[in-house]
């Protein structure tokens, strides 16, 4: 089983030169997510590490969703609000309609 191998100077695009092609190294001195790299032949007579684990993309992309779902609850809880107030105004608009309409009701039938 192969030995597992840390280098500090493995970055992305930086020069691999002395590591064979497609050796894989692990740099703990990167931020988490951003530590393997590959050694990669560029195919002009020069190798490079190219790191690829590098989740930063992905990162962005959680905090953009992460951020428009927020916004996104922001405006479905103003909504809701909004609908529950209407509600206890349509509510109170009814119960005093119908409180008098009910009273003149009874008042006109013991009349007729």
């Amino acid at each position: 089983m192969p030995r597992s191998r840390w280098d500090a100077t493995a970055t992305g695009n930086a020069s691999c030169s002395t590591a064979v092609v497609n050796a894989v190294v692990l740099n703990p001195g990167q931020p988490k997510g951003q530590q393997i790299f590959v050694c990669h032949d560029n195919g002009d007579g020069t190798k490079s590490w190219y790191g690829v684990n590098d989740e930063s993309d992905l990162q962005a992309q959680i905090a953009a969703l992460t951020t428009n779902s927020a916004d996104g609850d922001s405006a479905d809880c103003g909504d809701h609000t909004a609908r529950k107030r209407r509600k206890a105004t349509l509510t109170t608009n009814l119960n005093n309609e119908i409180g008098p309409g009910a009273g003149s009701g009874k008042a006109c039938s013991l009349a007729i």
